[in-house]
């Protein structure tokens, strides 16, 4: 059987239509952040097989206390460091200081987006898993100065060339 995953972002751009259109069977995993902007969907928000990954910012999780309001509808919430995620009490590696640079973050920090797109990709991703990337065009204004467009566009393009069952819908 194939698996799915659609990544949202937290994204204002995203249209109506593109979250009508999406397939959803209760195998598609969908996976929201922080600020969970897409559970203004009904069909996201009461999708049984969602997740949501929380961003630590030095001093507490971003969306930490939405979620703990939407808990019932969450099947899980990670918490997210640039470096690992912790699932329960068990840290899972995702980047050290040297592969951070190695891909162009020097003075800036990744997105949460990128860090589980990373994830995704590194465990969950395999030969029959499809991968959706919705709002991900990092074009939109709202992105704080701290992350690099740049690095990760390069990134994310250079994944495009790959023969990756990935599909990025940018609205």
């Amino acid at each position: 059987m194939k698996k799915k995953i659609i990544l949202i972002a937290n994204n204002k751009s995203i249209k109506n239509e593109t979250i009508r259109n999406l397939e959803l069977d209760e195998n598609t995993l969908v996976i929201l952040f922080n600020h969970q902007m897409p559970f203004q969907w009904k069909k996201i928000k009461n999708h049984p097989n969602k997740v949501v990954f929380l961003r630590f910012n030095g001093s507490y999780y971003w969306g930490e206390n939405l979620y703990k309001k939407r808990k019932k509808f969450y099947k899980k919430a990670y918490k997210l460091h640039i470096a690992h995620i912790i699932d329960n009490k068990e840290k899972i590696p995702l980047f050290d200081k040297e592969q951070l640079e190695e891909i162009g973050f020097k003075k800036k920090s990744p997105t949460s987006g990128f860090c589980v797109y990373s994830y995704v990709m590194k465990y969950l991703y395999e030969d029959d898993t499809e991968v959706y990337m919705i709002g991900f065009t990092l074009n939109y204004p709202s992105m704080p100065q701290c992350h690099s467009k740049e690095v990760e566009l390069n990134y994310y393009n250079k994944e495009k060339e790959k023969e990756l069952r990935v599909t990025w819908i940018d609205q």
